[in-house]
């Protein structure tokens, strides 16, 4: 997946690439860029991005449904939709990328007055793996909690 970028005024392929945390060889690559180049403000380049830990990439196909693919990495299709910015009922193209759970990783999207304790449960997972698993649990309605199996 990439985002756009347009060069300004004083950019260099390294303040770009520390801007995104990423290699400044990736944009150099997906850019087709030669090993001499040069900035010009008002150009556009390709910024390769990579899902948040846990996550991955994953191109809609023909036929596919929040629910089938929600299948293929063993999560709920509300769940599917929530991490995408979706409507449960929003119809996806085949083309498409959304981001979804790696293999071993489970979600859970916390509920207007869940505990850590119904978190914890609802995942089946210790109360204190659950909180070394995730940087900050504020039990807010919406908030994804992940758990990574071991």
């Amino acid at each position: 997946m990439f985002e756009t970028y347009v060069v300004r005024e004083g950019d260099t392929i390294e303040s770009i690439a520390r801007f995104y945390g990423i290699d400044s060889e990736e944009i150099i690559k997906v850019n087709n860029l030669e090993r001499i180049y040069y900035l010009m403000p008002g150009q556009q380049l390709k910024i390769p991005l990579t899902p948040p830990p846990g996550f991955e990439y994953y191109t809609i196909q023909p036929g596919d449904s929040l629910y089938s693919i929600g299948q293929k990495y063993n999560t709920n299709p509300e769940t599917l939709a929530a991490i995408n910015g979706l409507d449960i009922e929003a119809y996806i193209y085949p083309g498409e990328k959304i981001i979804a759970p790696k293999g071993g990783v489970r979600t859970y999207v916390v509920k207007e007055g869940e505990t850590i304790k119904d978190v914890a449960e609802r995942l089946g997972v210790d109360q204190t793996q659950l909180l070394m698993d995730n940087e900050g649990i504020y039990l807010v309605p919406g908030q994804l909690i992940l758990h990574q199996e071991k």
